[in-house]
C-alpha cells in the first residue's frame, strides 16, 4: 500500500471511530507512520482528507455497482439480490464510518461534505436505477416505482444499521445495550429484503 493510501486508510478508521471533530491531523499521521508534512502535501487539510476519504469509499462501490449493472450473464433479480448483499456486507464492516456520512450530511455544516455525499447517493441511484428499469424494459419486473424501490432497499437496510438503539427496538430486544450487529441479523435482513424485492418486482 502506498503511503497516499496508507493515510486514507488510518483516516477512515480514526473518523469513523472518533468522528470528525474528534479525530486530529496528528492523530491520522501516528496512526499511519507518516509525517504532518506528508498529510499537508497530499490533502491540505482535515477537510480535505475527510473528502478524499468519502470519494476513496464510494469509488469502490460505484465499481461494483457500475459492473453489475453491465453485466449480461444474470438475471436482473439477481443483480437486485446482489445488490442487497453488498449493502448489508458493507454496513456490517463499516457501519460507524457510514453513521458519521449520514451524521455529517444531516447536520449539513460543511457544504463541500454534504455536496460529495449527494453526489455520491447520486451517481449510485443512477447505477441501481439502470439495474431495476433493465428488468421492466426486458418484461422480467412489473412496472415500479423505482426511486421509491431504491428508499425501500436502502432506507430499511440503513434505518437497522446504523443505530444500535433503532435496532434494538424495532427487534424487540428487552436488553438495549445488547449489540445486534450479528451475522445471524445479517443473514435474517438480506433473506427479508430479497423476499420483499422478488414480491414487488417479479411478474
Amino acid at each position: 500500500m502506498d503511503k497516499k493510501s496508507q493515510i486514507i486508510a488510518s483516516a477512515t478508521e480514526l473518523f469513523a471511530r472518533k468522528g470528525f471533530e474528534g479525530t486530529s491531523i496528528r492523530d491520522i499521521a501516528s496512526q499511519a507512520g507518516v509525517n504532518l508534512a506528508m498529510i499537508n502535501y497530499y490533502f491540505g487539510s482535515k477537510e480535505k482528507l475527510f473528502e478524499a476519504v468519502m470519494v476513496s469509499d464510494s469509488e469502490y462501490m460505484l465499481a461494483i455497482y457500475k459492473e453489475l449493472a453491465d453485466r449480461q450473464d444474470m438475471l436482473t433479480i439477481d443483480k437486485v439480490y446482489a445488490v442487497i448483499d453488498y449493502h448489508v456486507e458493507k454496513l456490517m464492516r463499516k457501519r460507524e464510518f457510514h453513521k458519521l456520512l449520514h451524521h455529517e450530511i444531516m447536520l449539513n455544516q460543511r457544504m463541500e461534505v454534504s455536496d460529495i455525499i449527494r453526489d455520491i447517493i447520486k451517481k449510485n441511484k443512477t447505477l441501481l436505477s439502470q439495474i431495476v428499469n433493465d428488468g421492466i424494459i426486458k418484461g422480467e419486473f412489473r412496472q415500479v416505482d423505482v426511486a421509491l424501490t431504491m428508499s425501500l432497499i436502502f432506507g430499511t437496510i440503513n434505518q437497522l444499521f446504523l443505530s444500535k438503539t433503532i435496532c434494538n427496538v424495532v427487534l424487540d430486544n428487552n436488553d438495549c445495550t445488547k449489540d445486534p450487529f450479528t451475522p445471524e441479523l445479517k443473514d435474517r435482513v438480506v433473506v427479508f429484503m430479497k423476499d420483499v424485492m422478488q414480491r414487488i418486482l417479479l411478474k
